[in-house]
């Protein structure tokens, strides 16, 4: 019970953030829609890091798990909005999963990225 209302709130986190991308300035520059995907995703790393360091084994990785997929998901839909600014969608996301996230935390807590190596 408590896992789904943890989810719905991440996922009506993630769809908020999403509206707010395909919203954000007009349609002839995607400058700012990338920028603001890129902010969300500097804001839930260092949350990230913030609780992994703060509940150390204790930490739950599924909510951050969650956001992730959820934004993959609803930023790869076909939209007219979004087909200009997929590839650096999906190039952003892999760039930070892959690169950036192994070396902000060193743990085995984070296999669950690599399932689709």
């Amino acid at each position: 019970m408590i896992r789904c209302k943890c989810y719905q709130a991440v996922d009506a986190l993630v769809r908020l953030v999403v509206l707010l991308i395909k919203n954000i300035g007009d349609n002839t520059t995607n400058q700012a829609k990338v920028n603001l995907m890129n902010k969300f995703l500097g804001i839930v790393a260092g949350l990230l890091i913030q609780d992994h360091d703060h509940q150390k084994t204790e930490f739950q990785q599924l909510p951050f798990h969650r956001i992730f997929i959820m934004l993959f998901q609803d930023l790869s839909v076909t939209d007219p909005v979004f087909d200009s600014i997929s590839l650096q969608v999906c190039l952003k996301l892999s760039n930070f999963v892959n690169s950036e996230l192994p070396f902000m935390i060193d743990s085995n807590e984070f296999d669950f990225f690599y399932i689709c190596r």
